[in-house]
């Protein structure tokens, strides 16, 4: 009487696909992940334009926003990007920008983000 075997396990090609995918997802993350972080200052920033704006003009606004920035190290954002249009009692601020992080040779990840803050 002959006894079978059957093999368990994966193949080492199939250890190999999945090390690879594995890799490609940590490349991922270790490229996005600080652009998020910085999305979350910038939002933290823009949140700060909302108290004591009692007589501040569009342009005092504006630079205080780019200072802000520019203490939490943030080069991503032009001024152009920052909108800021009059209401009844302030301002409404609107924030759009995307960023392109390089991912692999020619390959890039573009990320959009969008704000809105009420300004009074």
């Amino acid at each position: 009487m002959s006894m079978q075997t059957t093999q368990r396990g994966m193949t080492f090609w199939g250890v190999l696909v999945i090390m690879a995918m594995v890799g490609f997802f940590v490349l991922l993350a270790m490229r996005l992940l600080p652009v998020y972080g910085d999305d979350l200052k910038i939002n933290k920033a823009l949140e700060a334009l909302k108290t004591g704006t009692e007589g501040r003009t569009r342009e005092v606004l504006v630079e205080q926003f780019l200072r802000q920035l520019d203490v939490n190290d943030i080069r991503s954002i032009r001024p152009e990007d920052l909108k800021l249009e009059p209401r009844d009692s302030g301002f409404s601020a609107n924030l759009n920008y995307e960023i392109r992080v390089p991912i692999l040779y020619n390959v890039d990840a573009m990320v959009k983000f969008s704000h809105h803050q009420d300004i009074r």
